[in-house]
C-alpha cells in the first residue's frame, strides 16, 4: 500500500490573508431589473455584500413570480384537458 499524505486545508489566516488581498475591481458588472415602487427590497450597491444579496433576493422574487405564472398556465392546460378526457371517457362508455 501506498502511504499517502493527507492535504491540510488552508489556515483561518491564510484564508483572511488571501481576502484582504482581493480587490473589487474583479467583480462583475451587474445591471438592476426595471423595479416598482411596490418592491419590498431597496436596490444596493452590488459592489457589497448586503447590496449582492439585496440583488439575489430580487431576483429570486422575479423567478418566483414566473414560476407561479409557468405553473397556473400548465394547470389551466391540465384541467380543459381532463375535462376533454372525461368528455371522450363518457361517450364512448
Amino acid at each position: 500500500m501506498k502511504n499517502r499524505s493527507r492535504l491540510n486545508p488552508p489556515s483561518y489566516e491564510h484564508i483572511m490573508a488571501a481576502a484582504a488581498h482581493q480587490q473589487h475591481s474583479n467583480l462583475p458588472t451587474r445591471t438592476n431589473t426595471t423595479a416598482s415602487e411596490e418592491d419590498a427590497v431597496p436596490e444596493g450597491d452590488p459592489s457589497s455584500t448586503t447590496g449582492l444579496l439585496l440583488e439575489r433576493l430580487q431576483a429570486w422574487k422575479h423567478m418566483v413570480s414566473y414560476l407561479a405564472d409557468y405553473i397556473k398556465t400548465v394547470g389551466k392546460g391540465q384541467y380543459s384537458e381532463a375535462k376533454e378526457q372525461e368528455k371522450i371517457l363518457k361517450v364512448s362508455c
